[in-house]
């Protein structure tokens, strides 16, 4: 992974697919006109989150997840499973929930609300209000698809399909085990 700052403010990325201590940011923290880059084997597999948590403090952690500096990195299993098998000619979906906490007064984030009383003002799905009504995630007839689903909030995901009835579903997004 390699990641370059062109910003004013330190950057970092924690990968949750990275074991150990902050998911690789311990090396992967970056000053305004850096760089840094490390290597991990993804041994787990499963859908994971990654974010920034800029300094690594709380604040920092929390403005720069609710100005959605955050994604998904899906690790494959290495050996064939059910999961590759469905996976083969599905059509994939990637799906981000995120909360935003919002100070009506400064018209910018609020850490007060995210930090203490955990209640969003907007929940958003990748990125901005609307994105699945504007992009609905559609497969033709008798396709198979796959959706990986991630979330950033604190509270529990509001995660709400219509019209489809699910075959396979790897709880926590362990793909190991029997969906």
């Amino acid at each position: 992974m390699k990641l370059e700052n062109h910003g004013e403010r330190k950057h970092s990325l924690d990968f949750h697919a990275v074991l150990g201590k902050t998911g690789g940011a311990g090396v992967l923290t970056v000053d305004p006109g850096e760089e840094a880059s490390f290597t991990f084997t993804a041994k787990k597999p499963g859908i994971f989150v990654y974010h920034c948590i800029g300094n690594g403090s709380p604040h920092e952690v929390a403005h720069h997840i609710n100005n959605g500096m955050y994604g998904l990195i899906l690790v494959e299993p290495a050996r064939k499973t059910v999961f590759n098998r469905v996976r083969h000619h599905a059509k994939e979906f990637y799906i981000f929930q995120n909360d935003v906490y919002y100070d009506a007064e400064t018209q910018g984030f609020s850490e007060h609300s995210m930090l203490n009383t955990m209640v969003p003002n907007y929940v958003t799905f990748n990125g901005r209000v609307g994105s699945l009504v504007d992009r609905p995630p559609v497969a033709s007839k008798g396709q198979n698809a796959m959706i990986y689903f991630g979330a950033t909030g604190g509270h529990m995901p509001s995660f709400h399909i219509v019209g489809e009835i699910m075959d396979w579903v790897w709880n926590l997004g362990d793909l190991t085990s029997k969906p």
